[in-house]
């Protein structure tokens, strides 16, 4: 018994000195990264070439996109170096107290995992499936074990012919059960163990695994506040269906506000957490028409108030700049509006091609024969009860906003189809 308490005494005594040279060793292994994270070394590339940190940003020089973390991917106690700034990963490597690159991923579908192996995992549609490939590699960052595997939803082809479920395993057709029983122990390694730094060297705080969606009411409160829709009884809300993005790696729904059912603001964004994602239009939506009069109109009201030439011959000219951005607006939309298959954009629409076109044509001879004799009119009353050169400068002003009037109906149109 002595014996026996003398030998396990000695191995515990083996073990914790082992476990000490291992963990000053790592330590050893981790400040020469950190010394190359921080430009004082640089790594060899797999041609031989020296490379600093610097030579592997890809876009983000103030390093902000950037974080990192340390695990023996290989198995053969040294631990590599994972600096990962999306979709890029890179691992790096030490022999011989120098920094090698050692491998690099650029999928945004590949993911490290807490035992240091990868796994790759897509989602794609028609009909809705995830491909997955989990892998390891050796010494040489060549891979030494792999497996493929594949769900694929039943979808339907035609009235009353239903496809089921169907799922693979390295290729091969497995059913539901065998599946699971094949792929429960990769799937289920995850990444939640993995330390990762900022490039200051603070650790990242772990983001919860979503599981639940939000209610579509949750999802619209949030995203209303978000996108600034105020609580109006007038404003209705929309949520679409769920989506998979394929270049976010990430889950949608499309969120619509409508205001007097007119669409106000929207945006696609996280079913789980309603952070917004793309395809982002705040409240209030502004239409076509109020964007140009914003630009142009409120650029002619500001420079109305305080021109830099005030005489009667400067705020005519004023008038004329912006009355010649108008006529501009309204030509650009003539020829938009007689270039439209009307069939194509509204096919609700009371006239075929060729009577509309012929519509708006009419409608341009009209305004242009009416607006001719208007501001003629227009010009005599003014003489009529002013009479000198302020005429000019109110005469200006009012063929600006006949001309932005005409513009603003075009626009009108078009934007109605």
């Amino acid at each position: 018994m002595k014996k026996l308490l003398a030998l396990v005494c000695v191995l515990s005594l083996f073990l914790g000195i082992f476990a000490g040279c291992k963990s000053r060793e790592d330590d050893a292994v981790k400040a020469l990264y950190k010394q190359f994270i921080a430009g004082e070394i640089t790594a060899f590339d797999k041609d031989g070439a020296e490379k600093t940190f610097l030579d592997y940003l890809e876009w983000d020089l103030e390093k902000q996109d950037y974080r990192y973390t340390f695990l023996d991917m290989t198995g053969d106690g040294i631990v590599e170096l994972c600096i990962q700034q999306t979709p890029y990963k890179y691992f790096f490597t030490v022999k011989d107290n120098e920094i090698y690159h050692w491998h690099t991923e650029d999928s945004l579908y590949v993911n490290l995992l807490n035992n240091g192996a990868l796994l790759y995992e897509r989602h794609g549609g028609a009909p809705t499936h995830i491909n997955y490939e989990y892998y390891e590699l050796d010494q040489n960052a060549e891979v030494k074990f792999n497996v493929t595997f594949s769900c694929w939803d039943g979808q339907s082809i035609e009235e009353g012919k239903v496809y089921p479920d169907e799922y693979f395993f390295n290729e091969e057709k497995v059913t539901k059960d065998e599946y699971r029983a094949k792929t429960k122990k990769y799937l289920e390694i995850g990444s939640d163990k993995l330390v990762w730094y900022d490039m200051d060297g603070n650790k990242q705080k772990l983001t919860p695994i979503k599981t639940e969606e939000l209610s579509n009411e949750e999802l619209a409160k949030i995203v209303a506040k978000s996108l600034g829709v105020p609580d109006r009884d007038n404003i209705t809300y929309s949520v679409g269906e769920k989506y998979y993005w394929d270049a976010g790696a990430t889950y949608y729904k499309n969120v619509e506000f409508n205001e007097n059912d007119r669409l106000v603001a929207f945006a696609n964004v996280d079913p789980y957490d309603g952070t917004l994602l793309r395809n982002i239009a705040k409240y209030p939506i502004e239409t076509l028409s109020e964007k140009l009069t914003r630009e142009i109109d409120g650029a002619y009201d500001e420079e109305m108030k305080s021109p830099e030439d005030s005489s009667t011959a400067g705020m005519c000219a004023i008038s004329e700049k912006y009355t010649k951005k108008w006529q501009a607006v309204a030509d650009e939309y003539y020829n938009k509006l007689m270039q439209c298959d009307i069939k194509k954009t509204n096919e609700t629409s009371y006239y075929t091609t060729q009577e509309f076109h012929t519509f708006i044509k009419n409608m341009k001879t009209s305004w242009e024969k009416e607006h001719a004799i208007q501001c003629e009119n227009y010009k005599k009353t003014l003489y009529a009860i002013y009479g000198g050169t302020i005429v000019n400068t109110l005469y200006a002003d009012y063929v600006y906003n006949e001309q932005m009037e005409w513009a603003l109906k075009l626009v009108g149109i078009y934007e109605q189809l």
